[in-house]
């Protein structure tokens, strides 16, 4: 159903929710006050029998109690204890990526530096090609009937909390509900476009032989010998791997170009972030639809069509605080519009994997010099992924020699407090970024909204994309950071009180540039 004009009786007055209207034009101010989240067992206890000498591979001590979390988390979800598992001071060796698909799970150790999980190799040492703890919740869309409410019967401006509904009946007082944005300019997935994406998906996720492909990489400026890159087809027991599946589907996402780099070009891009001239494609984006909006009402480049904005990029989480006469009142305004032609629907929103996190702890890599930066060839030193996930957290977490630290997509209204990622020592020779690039992405949120990234300590970037909104990063710092605006429409996000260090790139950016602009042209704050 699309949005048509309506009248609705006035809402009560109350004071506006948005602090930053005090300070910023007319407009110009989103709602940020939301973001953020709202029984021990010890590894070392039989039956888990977890060593922590730096010596013994422990990996088996975490699957065993991970196969027994549904009933930990069962049992401890009925005390005020909760759900934790301790990880007493010590070097923890694991060697298989562990997959949390429960909500309560926490992991807790005694300290940075004195609680380490160390892991030795890395997704290609696994799985056997180039490509984490992975809390993995279940995918949930618009299409999916089951957990439909109501269309949005009406047009409403943005910063409306007051929203007229096709129906109330299914709603509740102090339920949460998510609103999902679409229109034609959105809906290309589902109605058969994308199909290049598509192709390289069934690519990426198709079996095959053993047969290998080899090729040398060549430092282009010096013909120096720089290793080689093996190419392998997918093994097809792998595809009933959920970390497997979620290592292709990031490598899918969150690419730089789409027809992706080889080493060399890796080699020679790595330089510098910002792409070269004549990387910018046109606003193409119909006036009046969603992708336009979002880019200023094409203001900004809004990407070539069918490769921007995708069906449920754009959507709202809120609260239900008041039921009336055929329309509903959130708990905080709109940051967007539903003008004619658009189709607002809202879902309960339930998410799968939630209440859990991981805090006083390192994790750690073995130190390895790479022959290539980790730009389109990281060997999958990754720590963290949170997948269709919310209320979630990491506090007092180290990460040290990762190519990625902490990937988050459609992760919402969760903490990241006084996370670190560091190196031993350099990981590659760089001269361009003056130290500052020993990794890939130290924290990425994609199709996220809502999450407080408070006290981060980097030494290379915080990425957004992919409709990333309503976002707080605050009070971080780094050798030399930049807030990388990775495309695809992240906006409304806040970035606030950063110590930038060398600021040779602050908004060095990457991204495929057919997706649009950097950031939409919509609410991006910088105080």
């Amino acid at each position: 159903m699309t949005a048509r004009r309506c009248h609705l009786p006035p809402p009560a007055v109350r004071p506006s929710q948005v602090a930053a209207s005090l300070f910023l034009p007319a407009g110009r101010g989103y709602d940020w006050s939301t973001a953020g989240y709202r029984v021990t067992f010890n590894i070392r206890d039989p039956p888990f029998n977890a060593a922590g000498d730096n010596s013994t591979d422990d990996t088996e001590a975490f699957k065993v109690l991970l196969r027994r979390a549904e009933a930990v988390v069962d049992a401890a979800n009925a005390s005020p204890g909760g759900g934790v598992i301790l990880l007493p001071a010590g070097t923890y060796i694991l060697k298989e990526p562990l997959v949390v698909n429960r909500s309560g799970v926490v992991f807790r150790g005694e300290g940075r530096g004195a609680t380490t999980i160390r892991i030795p190799l890395s997704l290609s040492d696994i799985f056997n090609g180039t490509w984490y703890i992975d809390g993995n919740g279940k995918p949930q869309h618009s299409i999916r009937p089951d957990n439909r409410l109501a269309f949005v019967a009406g047009v409403v401006p943005a910063g409306a909390y007051r929203i007229p509904v096709t129906s109330t009946k299914l709603f509740t007082v102090g339920s949460w509900v998510r609103l999902y944005l679409n229109d034609n300019s959105t809906d290309w997935v589902d109605k058969g476009g994308g199909g290049d994406r598509r192709r390289r998906h069934r690519r990426l996720m198709a079996g095959g032989g053993d047969t290998a492909t080899t090729a040398a990489i060549v430092d282009p400026a010096t013909s120096r010998h720089l290793g080689k890159l093996v190419t392998r087809p997918v093994d097809p027991a792998l595809l009933s791997s959920p970390v497997f599946v979620a290592a292709m589907e990031a490598a899918l996402k969150f690419r730089e170009e789409d027809a992706g780099l080889s080493p060399v070009e890796a080699l020679a891009a790595s330089g510098i972030a910002p792409p070269p001239p004549g990387k910018v494609s046109t606003a193409t984006a119909a006036p009046g639809t969603i992708t336009a909006w979002v880019y200023g009402d094409n203001i900004a480049d809004s990407g070539v069509v069918n490769n921007t904005l995708r069906r449920d990029d754009i959507s709202l989480i809120a609260r239900v605080e008041a039921i009336g006469s055929g329309y509903i009142d959130l708990d905080r305004e709109l940051p967007f519009p539903i003008q004619e032609g658009w189709e607002g629907l809202f879902l309960r929103y339930l998410p799968t994997v939630e209440d859990g996190g991981m805090e006083q702890l390192t994790i750690a890599f073995d130190h390895e010099m790479l022959p290539v930066p980790p730009h389109f060839t990281d060997k999958g030193y990754n720590a963290i992924m949170m997948y269709y996930a919310a209320n979630m957290w990491l506090k007092k977490v180290t990460i040290v020699n990762a190519d990625n630290g902490c990937f988050n997509d459609h992760t919402d209204k969760s903490t990241f407090k006084d996370v670190t990622a560091t190196v031993t020592s350099r990981r590659w020779v760089d001269s361009l970024f003056n130290q500052a690039v020993n990794g890939h992405h130290p924290i990425l949120l994609a199709h996220s909204q809502s999450n407080l990234v408070d006290g981060w300590v980097d030494i290379h970037d915080v990425s957004v994309q992919s409709g990333a909104m309503l976002n707080v990063v605050t009070r971080g710092r780094g050798q030399d950071v930049n807030l990388d605006h990775h495309r695809q429409a992240p906006f409304a996000n806040l970035f606030t009180d950063y110590d930038m260090g060398f600021g040779t790139r602050p908004f060095g950016s990457a991204g495929a540039s057919p997706r649009g602009a950097h950031s939409g042209g919509a609410g991006g704050t910088f105080a």
